[in-house]
């Protein structure tokens, strides 16, 4: 289902004619963010490169980020990670200027080490999505999430309709649906695995 159509079925399930269009597309983004923050699905997650250079030694997580999993280098085939840890760990750790390791501030990721040169880092994070300006695309929340996201958006509609009962109505089906989505993503997640090992 495209995110046109996706729109356009909410709007005739409001039953306003056009004129809450526009709003529609707005609350379905905010609603989408809503329900990724709810769980970490397995199309939020992305590998990256990030960058600590002489210039930036720190880099700026961004909003769109929710969690870093992991971070490494590659040297010679052998994935060498750095450790994540918060600020107030810092205390605790060894003073061992071999041992990488990254802390939080905020959105600012620190190395631990002095940057004298670019240092180029793989980074594994859960990312929130950008949704599309092109709404003949498909979102990958509608494919794995459709019905959570449907009525996260009607509950986000009530008060633009003057419909109180409309949030009162989708709310009770809301942590259902996403129970049901979770379950489903786990099961493409295995027969994918699956589907793998048999083509090895």
């Amino acid at each position: 289902m495209t995110l046109a159509t996706f729109i356009s079925d909410i709007s005739t399930e409001l039953n306003t004619g056009t004129t809450v269009d526009a709003i529609i597309e707005t609350k379905v983004r905010k609603a989408a963010r809503t329900i990724e923050g709810l769980h970490n699905w397995e199309h939020m997650r992305k590998e990256e490169i990030i960058t600590f250079s002489v210039a930036t030694p720190t880099v700026d997580l961004t909003t769109s980020i929710k969690r870093v999993d992991a971070l490494w280098q590659v040297e010679d085939g052998v994935n060498l990670f750095g450790n994540l840890v918060e600020k107030t760990d810092l205390a605790q750790l060894d003073d061992d200027e071999e041992r990488k390791f990254f802390y939080k501030e905020g959105r600012i990721l620190h190395p631990n080490w002095t940057v004298d040169e670019d240092s180029a880092w793989n980074m594994l994070a859960y990312r929130f999505t950008a949704w599309p300006t092109d709404t003949g695309q498909t979102p990958d929340l509608i494919t794995v999430a459709e019905d959570a996201l449907y009525h996260q958006v009607m509950m986000e509609m009530g008060p633009v309709v003057k419909d109180a009962e409309l949030a009162q109505f989708h709310q009770p089906l809301l942590q259902p649906a996403v129970e049901a989505a979770i379950s489903v993503e786990a099961e493409l997640m295995i027969g994918g695995r699956i589907e793998q090992i048999d083509a090895d």
